[in-house]
């Protein structure tokens, strides 16, 4: 599972990257800044939440496709990475994703490949 979508981050208008850690239970979320401060962009746009808009393509180069989510994604505009390319992430998160309850006694196993946990029952492994 990867998504991308906007964020914010002390007022810069971000591109926000979130992946799901191979190995272990959690989301790798990196936050790479635009030129654009994101108060104005909402005004610009006429949207009160930056989950209204949806990346819907990323070209090379840092730069991406969006639109607004309402709008079956009609007219579509592009934002740049301050950097293009060679953006650094300004923020990084790792978000654990906890193991659901199970009974007790059921062993518990996070499976990397398929980005979920899984039960063990008399009939082998099962998501939890």
């Amino acid at each position: 599972m990867s998504q991308t979508k906007f964020s914010d981050i002390n007022g810069t208008l971000c591109v926000q990257l979130s992946s799901m850690d191979y190995f272990d239970p959690f989301i790798n979320r990196s936050h790479y800044p635009t030129e654009l401060n994101t108060k104005d962009f909402m005004r610009n746009f006429s949207i009160e939440s930056l989950d209204q808009l949806e990346i819907t393509y990323q070209e090379s180069y840092g730069i991406y496709q969006f639109c607004i989510k309402d709008s079956l994604c009609g007219p579509k505009w592009k934002v740049q990475l301050i950097d293009g390319e060679k953006t650094r992430s300004i923020k990084f998160e790792k978000i654990p994703i906890p193991c659901p309850k199970v009974r007790k006694g059921i062993n518990t196993r996070y499976n990397g490949n398929k980005g979920y946990w899984e039960k063990e029952l008399k009939t082998g492994w099962c998501s939890a």
